[in-house]
């Protein structure tokens, strides 16, 4: 792949992905902010789900229809080694890592206790999102969504 010029590796990938989805798949493309930046045209995948990996960073690059962040490794109980780490946003994601909340009356903690009412309209920094939770920096606290 080093040789090909930008055209023909994102012809490639796009050949490659059509045959995906010809297939009943919906494809992502897996790639990091080198391939996005340098060995790829610009704005090619502007219009394609986008899995990311990007590490060392607190939160990854812009990119349109990014769909999944891989930002590290890490351990999980029962695997003995280490494992890739990533945050999935998908389609429709309302919340965004690097985002804003603002507790609101009535909002959760993903234990089911109540967040406190002296929390009530300040805003916190998004570091990670799941499917019915948000896990703001600023009290290390999973608020559900």
């Amino acid at each position: 792949l080093k040789g090909l010029p930008k055209s023909t590796l994102t012809k490639v990938v796009n050949v490659f992905m059509e045959v995906i989805a010809a297939n009943g798949y919906r494809p992502m493309l897996y790639t990091n902010p080198n391939y996005l930046t340098y060995r790829f045209e610009f704005g090619a995948f502007d219009n394609v789900d986008i899995w990311l990996a990007h590490y060392g960073v607190k939160q990854p690059m812009s990119v349109p229809r990014l769909q999944m962040w891989q930002y590290g490794v890490g351990r999980v109980d029962g695997i003995k080694a280490d494992v890739d780490v990533d945050v999935g946003y998908f389609s429709g994601a309302a919340y965004t890592v690097g985002g804003k909340y603002t507790i609101k009356a009535g909002d959760m903690y993903s234990n089911g206790v109540a967040v406190p009412a002296r929390l009530v309209g300040k805003s916190y920094t998004i570091m990670q999102v799941k499917d019915d939770r948000i896990l703001l920096g600023e009290i290390s606290s999973w608020v559900r969504v």
